[in-house]
């Protein structure tokens, strides 16, 4: 319990092989949000949008899902160790790409880095070794 009397959930925290899997309704909702952000100024085409963003997220109740912004996120860093922790601090289901040192594919003649959708409950962390990058970008504390 906090000092304001609030009770408090302590989550244990998610290891990369069990992190939140994003669900095809889910990631028809983020990729909704991306293109309301990339929409015309046409005010019309973007209530349609908000709409349609508003009747899905409805349809999802709690497990609806946003992106994250710049900076709501928190990653600390464990030392040198290559080990890291991404803390949601809010209060919403946020989604991000994370990218791990190693996990990489061929595309064409080139070998690149794969970036994982995934998404964060309220108040948990993903724990992760050898964090390569991340989108969006997250408040660093170590």
């Amino acid at each position: 319990m906090t000092a304001s009397g609030q009770q408090t959930t302590k989550r244990r925290p998610f290891d990369w092989t069990n992190k939140p899997q994003l669900t095809s309704e889910q990631q028809k909702l983020l990729h909704l949000h991306k293109k309301l952000d990339n929409a015309p100024t046409d005010p019309a085409k973007r209530q349609a949008l908000k709409e349609e963003i508003e009747r899905l997220a409805t349809k999802l109740g709690s497990i609806t899902v946003r992106p994250a912004r710049p900076g709501e996120l928190i990653v600390s860093h464990v030392g040198q160790t290559g080990q890291a922790s991404i803390y949601n601090p809010s209060e919403a289901n946020l989604a991000f790409t994370v990218a791990i040192k190693g996990d990489e594919e061929w595309m064409g003649s080139r070998k690149g880095s794969i970036g994982r959708e995934t998404y964060l409950p309220p108040k948990s962390a993903l724990s992760v070794t050898n964090l390569y990058w991340t989108t969006s970008r997250m408040t660093d504390r170590n």
